[in-house]
């Protein structure tokens, strides 16, 4: 009998679990874009740069560290993204699911997405890039010998004037 409830508990466990298709790299699609025209796809991805706002939808751009790659998607699944990846921050990891369009007609023929839903995965964060002594001391000696440099240039080394025979000034 307990056998029984834990194998119906089981598959009802399974009815209920979304069924996650097959994610793709991006470079997977772009380099078999033709082959994938007009086909679903999903994939995850790191949202990066910011939104692009265009009227009632918006372009997302997206990475998975393979390749990038622009999501054309309505203006409310691309207000879900709280993180865009930049040099402080690591954008929130978003699965993404819409159409594949080798040459988008409605976007001056470009490779694109176009989304039919955002899940957010996981939400990105704020990274803590310190600064690094070493290199700002070297920065600081460069600094330094490019000034004392550029003064010896302009004053020891520039050019001697000279006056030629109708006593105007030549460089030397």
């Amino acid at each position: 009998m307990v056998q029984k409830i834990i194998g119906i508990i089981f598959l009802f466990g399974l009815l209920i679990l979304p069924v996650n298709a097959e994610t793709r790299k991006i470079n997977d699609l772009v380099e078999n874009a033709k082959a994938l025209d007009y086909q679903t796809v999903t994939i995850q991805a790191e949202a990066i740069g910011e939104i692009l706002e265009r009227g009632e939808y918006a372009w997302v751009n997206v990475n998975d560290q393979s390749n990038a790659i622009g999501v054309f998607v309505p203006i409310e699944e691309a207000e879900k993204i709280k993180f865009f990846g930049d040099y402080f921050h690591q954008g929130d990891t978003l699965l993404i699911t819409g159409v594949l369009y080798n040459a988008c007609k409605e976007h001056g023929g470009e490779l694109d997405i176009h989304a039919k839903t955002i899940t957010v995965v996981s939400v990105g964060q704020r990274l803590d890039k310190p600064i690094n002594s070493q290199k700002t001391l070297i920065f600081v000696g460069f600094a330094f010998l490019a000034s004392i440099l550029g003064v010896y240039f302009y004053q020891v080394a520039k050019p001697k004037r000279i006056r030629d025979a109708s006593n105007e000034e030549i460089d030397e």
